[in-house]
């Protein structure tokens, strides 16, 4: 895979994007095959970037949300 080329490049972005979003709604083999890809996307030069940079726009600490810990009875 490391000797895939996109052009345009920002062909990588709109990829990235368009796994992850599928890959938050994806269930079962459907996940595992979009975990998969994302693996792979995660693993190419180019690629890895762009995974990366969308994955943690996604997981900012203004859109994340937090669960308290469960007291202890």
């Amino acid at each position: 895979m490391p000797g895939l080329f996109l052009h345009p490049p920002e062909l990588w972005r709109e990829v990235a994007e368009t796994l992850l979003n599928e890959l938050v709604v994806a269930e079962h083999e459907a996940w595992v095959a979009r975990q998969e890809e994302m693996s792979l996307l995660s693993q190419h030069p180019i690629g890895r970037d762009h995974a990366v940079r969308v994955t943690a726009a996604r997981t900012s600490p203004a859109r994340s949300c937090t669960r308290e810990p469960s007291a202890r009875r």
